[in-house]
């Protein structure tokens, strides 16, 4: 008895929303396509912060080191600059001060540590 009362609710319900939709059709055509352009919004910004988070983590250790601008980052002194974490700092220079030490990655791409970011 139960259920047939549930299904009864509903389809009083989806007959209402079905003569609604066929009253008011620029209401209902305007309210559908802003659901799907929302909905599609939100899911190009998921996919890209997804993205943006899977990119340090490519090649393997992710606490290495951050390189702000990727490719050729020269600046008008003609280095290419590199912020880093303190825990790279540390593993890398010790307790010396890094800014404006050398740092070679993968034996040929040279960098001057020109900051230290706090550990995230």
């Amino acid at each position: 008895m139960i259920n047939l009362k549930i299904f009864q609710m509903n389809k009083i319900s989806i007959n209402s929303a079905y003569r609604n939709i066929k009253k008011n059709k620029l209401l209902s055509i305007k309210n559908t396509l802003g659901l799907a352009f929302g909905i599609t919004i939100c899911l190009i910004n998921f996919r890209y912060v997804a993205f943006e988070l899977s990119c340090n983590k490519f090649n393997g250790d992710d606490s290495q080191f951050t390189i702000p601008f990727e490719g050729n980052s020269e600046n008008e002194s003609g280095k290419n600059e590199v912020i880093i974490n303190i825990s790279a700092a540390k593993k890398y220079f010790g307790n010396v001060n890094p800014n404006g030490k050398k740092l070679v990655v993968d034996g040929s791409r040279n960098f001057i540590a020109s900051a230290v970011a706090g550990d995230f």
